[in-house]
């Protein structure tokens, strides 16, 4: 007799039913994600700025990426010890 053509004798006779298998750890985690609409969105949302961070640095220039301005990183000038904000304001008067 084979597998497939397994009876039970308890039965009467009747083939026995296919065997149930239970559902594996991936299965019920996948399943219970997929409830989860929130958990989805949230995929979707780190899933489309993993992207953006790949396709970016090879669609932008490096020169434009680069760019210093020379004047940046010179000394303040004595009028103001502290320098200034980028808006052009004494910062030792604002920290006062």
């Amino acid at each position: 007799m084979a597998v497939s053509e397994a009876v039970n004798s308890r039965a009467g006779g009747l083939p026995l039913p296919p065997p149930v298998r239970s559902p594996t750890l991936s299965t019920f985690a996948w399943r219970r994600f997929d409830r989860d609409r929130l958990a989805i969105v949230g995929s979707v949302a780190l899933g489309a700025s993993v992207i953006v961070c790949v396709i970016v640095p090879l669609v932008v220039q490096q020169s434009a990426a680069n760019r210093v301005d020379p004047t940046r990183f010179r000394a303040p000038p004595p009028a103001h010890p502290f320098g200034n904000d980028g808006v052009g304001r004494d910062s030792m008067w604002r920290t006062i």
